[in-house]
């Protein structure tokens, strides 16, 4: 049974007996549309020994032969469409203002929807909260009823965003009349038909997003509600004006209605809000603005992390065609969800932590709060970046060797022919020589013998001649890029804090501050930076786990500190139990085994398993067992 016909069936069950006119107006059919609906719901519900009938004085009405089988049906049948089902009932009621020309009572609302005058108050609070999103008001006027006051253009989009949240393509039928899909068809295919003649790819998603806002703006200028734009509203890229003029001679002819220069504006707002663009068919000037803003961004996230981004003009040009429309969307309030979000902020936390400090730039620069889902799709085009980068980095490598030089020789011409691939440089020494020069310059260190140095650089012992077993395990170490060793730095046992009970996230952050700055050589400001990167935007990340950290560098050394609540705390929005207090040292941003140590993080952060286990056992063998154990 489809989702209208299920409404019928719903209502009926609740009232037993409704006026034909009543039931044909609730469920917005026309005649013929009604009766079809009778038809088929009667061949659904014959297994269950019940039938809808139409008196002779116009009442419909459901007979029952079987109250087992009455009982049976009713609890088939979902009664969201009744009163039961607020969010049904809320969304509908905001739907109904959007579109209302004249007031509404709420005793009429009441009618409409089988519940009380006073449920409906207790609906119109949370209606208020959804229409103030888009900047509208909910207006009572005495003796006269509801009315909404705001601009069309926040109207269409609290429709669209009400519409995208509720239907996608395999709801359409349950969603809309028959008029109205065959609206929606015809929009696909003319959209399909200038987008294939213009070359212009949109994904799946957007593509039947924009099916969904054309169908909302043809709608609304059907009923005589014109939307009218600031002066701001050109497009940056002559291609979608192009694509907008098609796109409105067609629907003109199509639907016999007239667009004004600002509709024809506005189809372009929402193409350009909706395209991916890619840079190796891109053939317009990137605007000076939207290259400014991608090398603003750039600046602060190799400033804050010690990176070397805007040398990649790849990336560049990349974060730039991203900026692009995503400039649109915040100008016009385009909600752009992103449904992988919660895997990319677990799966690339150091990625969606350089994202969060260039969007701050961009933040400071458009004026405005950039979205955790914008801020992850441009993680992941930075993730791509960062990818790319290590695997066609090379190392600088230290050959540690004091058993004469026939070895020596022997050991560099093993790690040339072996691993050639991945050396840039090569140096073989003595360990007393190892013992007096600086050794930070080095990626790795190999040594036949054991090394008593002080360095932050992995050291690795090695036979004097290489066996075919050594081979693979140094082809493993210039692939994961780190040791053990030194993942045992950055999670150290001084810095585990176990169970601790605390209340709120301030006094978190300060506790474990303080810790930090007892135990470790960090900026007197620490926690200051650390506060500073709350207020950018919350640090929870799902699994009962927030990851506060400085918002600059504040220190030279890499390091995670550890603290488990006895009970959750709420961190912002969610609520926590396990807090990752990190610091990465200031030259340690081009470092491979950094991601490594967000990777081990992730671990945590991405397993409610992991995450469960060590908020029962709050021990730093748990937390090592987790940490040092593969997937």
């Amino acid at each position: 049974m489809n989702r209208q016909n299920e409404k019928m069936t719903a209502l009926l069950l609740h009232k037993q007996t409704i006026r034909s006119p009543k039931l044909r107006e609730a469920m917005h059919m026309s005649i013929p549309e009604f009766y079809d609906a009778v038809r088929e719901i009667n061949e659904e519900i014959r297994a269950y020994g019940t039938q809808i009938r139409e008196t002779a004085s116009g009442f419909i009405t459901i007979i029952a032969r079987d109250p087992e089988g009455l009982q049976a049906l009713r609890e088939s049948i979902s009664t969201f469409t009744v009163g039961q089902d607020a969010g049904y009932r809320i969304r509908h009621i905001a739907e109904h203002f959007l579109s209302a020309q004249d007031y509404t009572r709420i005793e009429d609302l009441a009618d409409e929807y089988y519940v009380s005058a006073r449920q409906i108050s207790t609906d119109l609070k949370e209606v208020r909260k959804i229409l103030e999103k888009y900047n509208i008001g909910l207006q009572a006027v005495p003796h006269h009823g509801l009315i909404i006051r705001g601009s069309e253009l926040s109207r269409r989009l609290c429709l669209t965003g009400l519409l995208l949240n509720h239907v996608n393509q395999n709801t359409l039928t349950d969603n809309f009349s028959a008029e109205e899909r065959e609206q929606i068809d015809q929009i696909r295919s003319i959209l399909s038909s200038v987008l294939e003649e213009g070359e212009c790819q949109l994904s799946d998603d957007s593509f039947e997003n924009l099916v969904i806002q054309l169908f909302i703006n043809l709608n609304r200028v059907l009923s005589g509600n014109e939307v009218h734009l600031p002066v701001y509203s050109r497009s940056n890229v002559q291609s979608n004006e192009v694509l907008a003029k098609k796109i409105t001679a067609a629907m003109e002819e199509a639907f016999g209605v007239s667009f004004s220069a600002d509709e024809e504006n506005y189809i372009m707002i929402l193409l350009q809000s909706s395209r991916n663009y890619n840079e190796e068919q891109w053939k317009e000037p990137v605007p000076a603005e939207i290259m400014n803003l991608t090398e603003e961004f750039l600046q602060a996230v190799d400033e804050t992390h010690g990176l070397s981004l805007r040398k990649d003009l790849k990336l560049t040009m990349i974060l730039a065609l991203h900026i692009l429309p995503l400039i649109s969307r915040l100008r016009y309030g385009l909600a752009h969800d992103n449904p992988m979000l919660a895997e990319i902020r677990s799966s690339y936390i150091y990625e969606f932590e350089l994202a969060r400090t260039g969007v701050s730039v961009l933040e400071k620069a458009l004026r405005c709060r950039i979205s955790d889902d914008e801020t992850g799709y441009i993680a992941l085009d930075i993730a791509m970046s960062l990818r790319q980068r290590y695997a066609q980095m090379k190392n600088r490598i230290l050959i540690v060797c004091s058993t004469g030089r026939g070895t020596a020789q022997l050991l560099r011409m093993q790690f040339s022919e072996a691993f050639e691939r991945y050396i840039e440089s090569m140096d073989v020494i003595s360990a007393r020589q190892a013992e007096q020069m600086d050794l930070s310059g080095y990626d790795f260190i190999f040594t036949t013998v054991p090394l008593f140095v002080q360095t932050a650089v992995p050291v690795f012992m090695i036979n004097a001649f290489l066996k075919q077993t050594d081979l693979r395990e140094i082809d493993d170490v210039f692939r994961e890029g780190m040791d053990l060793q030194t993942m045992h730095q950055y999670f150290s046992a001084d810095l585990f804090l176990g169970r601790k009970d605390l209340r709120t996230k301030e006094e978190i952050i300060s506790f474990m501050c303080a810790h930090i700055r007892s135990h470790r050589n960090v900026d007197p400001d620490f926690q200051e930076k650390v506060l500073q990167r709350e207020e950018m935007a919350s640090t929870s990340f799902g699994n009962m786990v927030a990851f506060p950290h400085p918002a600059k560098a504040a220190g030279d050394e890499t390091f995670v500190c550890v603290l488990i609540t006895k009970e959750p705390v709420l961190w912002d929005s969610e609520y926590v139990q396990i807090v990752l207090m990190t610091s990465v040292a200031r030259s340690s941003g081009e470092h491979r085994d950094l991601q490594m140590f967000y990777n081990a993080l992730g671990k945590i952060v991405r397993s409610e398993e992991n995450a469960s286990r060590l908020i029962k056992d709050p021990y730093y063998d748990t937390l090592v067992q987790i940490i040092f154990t593969d997937d």
